[in-house]
């Protein structure tokens, strides 16, 4: 039996009061030049290839990010422009996603020892990260009663949802993980 991915979902949001660039907007350069990543990925991310993480090579990430890439198509959601990016994740996680808002770019993180992960649990890993996708809306809802909940009933109504949602994913992984269309793609990238 797989056992629960440790993961911690994390959302990367412009700034809240006025209507500032968001922080990725703020740093030029492109891909490849040692930024996080190109400026307004949106618009480019065509082609563009993976910022290198000093933790993983380039390959590494290209081959995360593009099993990452097809197995959003395979589920539904092509839209989205998924980046390994360079800093990795917090110690207690395999992997992390971000979502840039309204652009649809997940911005993934893999552990320090990424490379020593059996790599099934790297395609389980990979694949739990690519469902949160699928939910990265319900955050908004959440935040949507920031003004009529107080603060501490929000917290709880915000943490709550969080562990079902992980539930959720992890459920679905196990499903998902073995679907042909995911081995497949699983076996072009890392074999």
């Amino acid at each position: 039996m797989n056992k629960p991915i440790r993961t911690r979902r994390t959302d990367v949001r412009p700034p809240r009061r006025g209507w500032g660039a968001s922080p990725l907007d703020e740093q030029p350069g492109t891909a490849g030049e040692g930024f996080r990543c190109p400026r307004r990925l949106g618009l480019f991310d065509q082609g563009v290839p993976q910022v290198g993480a000093k933790h993983l090579s380039d390959k590494d990430a290209d081959r995360a990010a593009a099993f990452m890439a097809e197995v959003a198509s395979v589920l539904g959601l092509p839209q989205w422009s998924i980046r390994v990016m360079e800093k990795p994740c917090e110690k207690d996680a395999q992997a992390t996603v971000g979502v840039i808002h309204g652009r649809y770019v997940a911005e993934v993180r893999l552990s320090r020892g990424w490379t020593h992960v059996h790599p099934d649990e790297q395609r389980n890993t990979l694949v739990h990260e690519v469902l949160h996708l699928f939910h990265h809306r319900i955050d908004d809802v959440v935040l949507a009663a920031e003004s009529a909940v107080p603060k501490k009933a929000l917290r709880r109504l915000h943490d709550g949802l969080n562990v079902e949602l992980e539930y959720m994913v992890d459920l679905l992984t196990t499903v998902v993980q073995d679907m042909p269309a995911v081995r497949s793609a699983w076996h072009r990238h890392y074999s």
